[in-house]
């Protein structure tokens, strides 16, 4: 009980922080765009439509990264449902938003999924790194304790 106790104050911890971050990044963009555009104002609609997608987006983060849900899923597996998940979202998002406002060409759907997957690549070399880090780590560990034990017991 205490666990999802945990994992729920995790999961609302991360909700918060998400939609912090990205409203504040999405909005950023949003500003640095209309300027760069010379587009004057930008519509209340649009920036609840930013809001509720940037929501989404958080939720199916911290659906996807902490153990509230998907109890048993390692982190690979957690991370490609997140990818698939986030990018059939965003597709959808992004039509509702607006910024889509017709089907887009072959070249721009490449585009787009190579995007998602050089993404996707780079956070599996970056977590493999540091895999590969932390097992050395405690391999050393694992090795000094062996080693201390057999002094103290002389086996």
């Amino acid at each position: 009980m205490v666990l999802r106790k945990q994992e729920l104050k995790k999961f609302l911890i991360w909700m918060r922080n998400g939609i912090s971050f990205a409203v504040t990044w999405f909005l950023i963009l949003l500003l640095a765009g209309s300027y760069g555009l010379n587009i004057p104002q930008i519509a209340v609609t649009t920036l609840t439509k930013m809001v509720v997608l940037t929501a989404g987006g958080a939720l199916l983060f911290c659906i996807c990264f902490t153990k509230l849900i998907l109890v048993r899923w390692s982190f690979i597996k957690r991370l490609s449902f997140f990818v698939v998940l986030l990018s059939a979202y965003q597709v959808v998002g992004f039509y509702w938003i607006g910024f889509f406002a017709n089907s887009g060409s072959v070249l721009q759907w490449i585009i787009y999924a190579v995007i998602i997957l050089v993404l996707y690549f780079c956070c599996l070399l970056i977590y493999y790194a540091c895999y590969r880090k932390e097992g050395k780590a405690y391999t050393q560990a694992l090795s000094e304790y062996q080693k201390r034990r057999r002094e103290h017991h002389g086996e």
